[in-house]
This record gives structure tokens, C-alpha cells and sequence, in this order.
């Protein structure tokens, strides 16, 4: 029915991240059964100017006198348009006139070059972004190393001594070996001491690894480096990091191979 092919026409809007070519050329293919005829342009240049996500182009582009759908594609294109920071002026970012007629020709007091005023030097935004991205990064880094502290509990501890309740222990098979592990769900991540790397898996290359340990008393665990190792466990194959520690101790399946290891829990 046309008034449903009308109906879906009329009902898209540009999405997050859609580009406007993409964006016009999904209305042109919703358009082929909805018996425009000679006025689709019209239709395609109004679904355009009302479904476009940003307001500022909108606005613009309801501004225009004989707009055609060329021309609000070609508008609507232009990446550097923000309303509110539109100007016309590369100097001093006022609107009305040129570079050349422009009276702040002063010197910058963020670069010290002339031609142009602090509100609007080139070097201070790029400045700002890369304080911002820096910033981001680092935020990143935190959340990264908070997921890969361990909070060891009085059961497991690597270099303390053990308490007297019965770790929960899994046989599981390990780069082709059996490797009797102590469940730790307090721990981030697995890991084996370094003298049972050492025995058992020197032929595997170490990697280095940004985690770092601690125990639930607070003092730092001294890390040797990461393996990428093939598990087994009743048929079922995985490759999973496992953490090489200096001290003495079980190894540990912490919840880091749980999450792809499903145990009997009964």
C-alpha cells in the first residue's frame, strides 16, 4: 500500500553515525514505491531537511531560499559546520568579516605569533584535544589495572603462609600437563609461581604484562611476566592468560578463567 511505503518514508530519520550520502540514499530506495512522481525531489530534499540528527545543519539548510535536494546534500556535507562555533573570521572567530579586514592582528598570548587572538589559536585547541585524549588514556589505564589488581583472601597468598580451611581444588590440563589448581574467586586473575613455571612450562615464551598484584594485606606481589596457555577441561579447549609470580604457592584459578571455564558447582 503506498500510504504504509509513505508512511515508513516519512518515518526515517538520519541515524547516529549514518553519513548523509548513505542517509539520502536509503530515503531514494524507501521512495520507489511511494508514487512521488515528479515531485520526489521535493519529498527526498523535505524527509532530508527534517530527519537530519544535527540541529545546526537544520536550522541552515531551513535558512535557504530554492533549496534543492543537490544543494542540502551538498550543504548538509560540509564537515567543519557547528553552529555554535560558526565564524567567518580565522583571527579573532568574529562573524561579518574577513581575515584581511579584521583589526586584531595583535600577538596571541598563548603562542606569541601574530595574527590572530587566543580565543580562536589553533595551537591552544590542539593543546586542549591532546590534554583531553591524554586524560582519556589515562582514565583507561586505571580502570585496565584496578580490573587486574588481585585482592588475595586469607586462603590463597602468595609469599604468606596458608590458613587452615580446605582450598577447593580443580585438576585441569594445561599445555598437555595435569595441573591440580586452587580456586580462588577473589583473585582477578590466574597465575603459578615462578618455580612451577620454571619445572613445567620454561618451553613456553613469557610475554610482558601490565597487571599487577597485591595481596589482601596491601603489599605488592613481585610479577615475572604472561603466558598464553591452552587449557583443557572435559573436552573443551580454551587459550587463556596465566600470570608467572615470584614467590611461593599454589596456582590459582582466579575469575579471569572462569568466565570461560564452567564448573560443576554441586
Amino acid at each position: 500500500m503506498v500510504i504504509a511505503e509513505r508512511f515508513r518514508f516519512n518515518k526515517r530519520d538520519q541515524k547516529e553515525g549514518e553519513v548523509i550520502r548513505v542517509y539520502v540514499a536509503t530515503l531514494q530506495k524507501l521512495a520507489e514505491h511511494c508514487a512521488f512522481g515528479d515531485s520526489l525531489s521535493d519529498m527526498l530534499r523535505d524527509r532530508l531537511v527534517c530527519g537530519i540528527k544535527n540541529e545546526g545543519v537544520q536550522k541552515r539548510l531551513l535558512t535557504k531560499a530554492d533549496l534543492t535536494i543537490a544543494k542540502a546534500v551538498e550543504i548538509a556535507e560540509i564537515p567543519a559546520y557547528n553552529p555554535k562555533r560558526s565564524f567567518d573570521c580565522c583571527r579573532c572567530g568574529g562573524n561579518g568579516h574577513g581575515p584581511d579586514r579584521c583589526y586584531f592582528k595583535e600577538l596571541c598570548r598563548y603562542c606569541n605569533k601574530n595574527g590572530h587572538i587566543e580565543k580562536v589559536c589553533k595551537s591552544k585547541a590542539s593543546k586542549v584535544k591532546e590534554a583531553a585524549r591524554e586524560e582519556e588514556e589515562d582514565h583507561e589505564e586505571r580502570e585496565r589495572r584496578e580490573e587486574n589488581q588481585v585482592n588475595w583472601g586469607q586462603v590463597n597468598t602468595i609469599g604468606k603462609k596458608w590458613s587452615a580451611k580446605s582450598p577447593i581444588c580443580i585438576v585441569i590440563t594445561v599445555e598437555g600437563q595435569i595441573v591440580r589448581m586452587e580456586l580462588d574467586t577473589d583473585a582477578a586473575v590466574s597465575l603459578i609461581p615462578l618455580n612451577t613455571y620454571q619445572q613445567r612450562f620454561s618451553h613456553i615464551p613469557m610475554k610482558k604484562t601490565k597487571a599487577w598484584l597485591r595481596t589482601y594485606t596491601g603489599e605488592q606481589i613481585c610479577l615475572k611476566e604472561e603466558l598464553q596457555v591452552r587449557v583443557k577441561k572435559e573436552g573443551k579447549e580454551w587459550t587463556l592468560p596465566l600470570l608467572v609470580v615470584v614467590g611461593q604457592g599454589p596456582p590459582l584459578i582466579g575469575r579471569n578463567w572462569l568466565k570461560s571455564i564452567p564448573l560443576d558447582w554441586k
